[in-house]
């Protein structure tokens, strides 16, 4: 089972960050919009448990995506994560309404992820309803070290990398926000 180890760092300068990115020979993996539909159930609590069920378009493919429950401890969010590719979206979205699972939030952004040797980084711009939160960074790497030192490499202090996940993004400035 792989494991999901990334942060999110806020109020950043977009150009700045895609500059010093190409500078350290990051190569664009992505560039598109991703659409996200995440599922709970009454019965198994997912959503309350602290997983995650995802189901995401990415361009032309759709991605079903589970996510343990997040360990922050180290400061980096780390949580176990299994997923797979769809080859007929209408079949799954079929089977889990027939397993009681229902629609707990829809989100879309644009995604640009660039890969830096073994690390991910991407830069996510919120569309429709929570168009309110600006862009923002999100550096994965193999280990917790890893995402630290890139974000160094990036200009990033350790203080600037929060343990959270879009959601933690989403919540945050809905609250300085008032929306």
């Amino acid at each position: 089972m792989k494991k999901e180890i990334e942060v999110k760092i806020l109020e950043i300068d977009v150009a700045a960050v895609i500059a010093r990115v190409k500078e350290l020979g990051g190569a664009v993996r992505f560039d598109g919009d991703l659409d996200a539909t995440y599922y709970d159930h009454l019965l198994l609590g997912v959503h309350g448990r602290g997983e995650t069920l995802r189901v995401r378009r990415e361009g032309n493919t759709t991605v079903l995506t589970f996510k343990g429950a997040a360990d922050r401890s180290s400061g980096v969010k780390e949580a176990a994560e299994i997923e797979t590719r769809i080859d007929d979206a209408k079949a799954l979205l079929a089977i889990l309404d027939a397993l009681g699972f229902a629609q707990l939030r829809h989100r879309r952004k644009h995604r640009v992820e660039y890969a830096l040797g073994a690390a991910h980084i991407a830069i996510d711009t919120y569309t429709g309803e929570v168009a309110f939160v600006p862009p923002f960074l999100e550096i994965e790497a193999a280990s917790a070290a890893e995402v630290h030192r890139i974000a160094a490499l990036l200009g990033f202090p350790p203080e600037a990398c929060r343990p959270w996940s879009g959601r933690d993004v989403e919540k945050h400035y809905r609250k300085i926000s008032g929306k």
